[in-house]
């Protein structure tokens, strides 16, 4: 898979550019401010159809514009393949997928799929849990349709009964309490089993590519931490726990007039050497612990999809040594690759053999 076009209208600085891209990896240089990460942002988001950087749609359209379009171009194992998507200033969004109107965002999510590091990224270790759910719901979305769906449902569903639970009211709010969990259980179920396969699959992978980029063999690994037992286990024996537990909470969910147990209390905690990374490393450690992350990422998307991902690194390789940019490089040598860069930085450019460089001057 990649990316063979980009056209962007009224996005963040961008009033109206195109860019051709190619298979290989390609270098975006320019000043700090003139839309680097811009580019980023927009080939992230077609895949995603959410913003890495905000929460807010509207804060990609331009100043005092009423709408921006982000259009992409990209060839799959499908074939070419086109997608659309108009941002309102309002927060709605229209989406065409080959010229055809898409009604579900369930439809197109992943259909690029991308895998991306940013400054940011850090805060998926140093910050709370919604940063790690975030990081792992977006991740697993590219790659399973299903899950996007349950997700989406899951989180329609908890506003609802959280609604419900801080207004317990009515002849019938016991029964509708019931509906609500049941329908909980079977997406919540489906959320924990998916987040404990990925993990499986980074575990497997993490020690190995940790130790191409480190150069000596550490015990990385990541544990889910999930209010009903994940491991080992199938989707029906996860269901029929994620079922009772609900149901001993629902007299002191009404109580806390909140939802206190479920998928969205889940959390993920990075090890390094048996120890908690949030805790115990270097800003350095961290960093080359989500590249190994990133890279882990990247295979897993490959093995479930059959498609390549494009790799986005945003204004991250600064911060490595030669060696470990080399190492990056040498990694990412099998994918469309697009690298941010400031002026400069000439060592990049002499570790790629096939690339090519778009300079951002305003």
């Amino acid at each position: 898979m990649y990316i063979s076009a980009l056209t962007l209208t009224n996005f963040r600085n961008y009033d109206y550019r195109e860019f051709d891209f190619a298979e290989n990896t390609t270098v975006i240089i320019g000043n700090n401010g003139v839309g680097k990460t811009n580019i980023v942002e927009a080939i992230a988001y077609l895949s995603s159809l959410r913003s890495h950087r905000t929460n807010q749609d509207n804060d990609m359209v331009m100043f005092d514009k009423p709408y921006a379009v982000v259009t992409g171009e990209f060839v799959t194992n499908n074939g070419e393949e086109k997608l659309n998507i108009l941002i309102n200033a309002d927060n709605s969004k229209k989406i065409k997928y080959n010229n055809q109107d898409v009604k579900r965002v369930a439809d197109v999510v992943g259909r690029l799929n991308t895998v991306v590091f940013s400054p940011d990224a850090l805060e998926i270790i140093k910050e709370g849990p919604d940063k790690r759910r975030k990081f792992i719901d977006v991740a697993i979305s590219k790659i399973d349709g299903r899950y996007f769906s349950s997700l989406q449902m899951y989180k329609k569903v908890i506003r609802q009964k959280n609604k419900l639970l801080k207004h317990f009211e009515g002849e019938d709010r016991f029964l509708v309490l019931d509906t609500y969990n049941q329908l909980l259980a079977q997406n919540g179920s489906y959320i924990e089993y998916k987040r404990q396969f990925f993990i499986d699959c980074l575990n497997r992978l993490l020690s190995s590519i940790h130790q191409r980029l480190v150069g000596e063999k550490c015990d990385i690994y990541v544990e889910f931490e999930s209010q009903v037992e994940t491991r080992d286990r199938s989707y029906d024996e996860i269901l029929a726990d994620y079922t009772k537990m609900l149901d001993e909470a629902r007299f002191k969910e009404i109580e806390k007039r909140s939802s206190v147990k479920g998928a969205h209390t889940d959390d993920i905690v990075f090890y390094y050497n048996r120890r908690n990374a949030k805790k115990f490393c270097s800003q350095g450690q961290q960093r080359i612990l989500l590249l190994s992350v990133l890279f882990a990422q990247t295979e897993i998307a490959l093995s479930e999809t059959g498609e390549s991902p494009v790799v986005l690194l945003d204004d991250v390789l600064s911060e490595l040594d030669n060696k470990r940019k080399k190492l990056v490089m040498d990694y990412l040598r099998e994918y469309q690759t697009f690298i941010t860069t400031a002026n400069g930085d000439d060592s990049i450019l002499s570790m790629l053999n096939d690339y090519d460089v778009i300079e951002i001057t305003r």
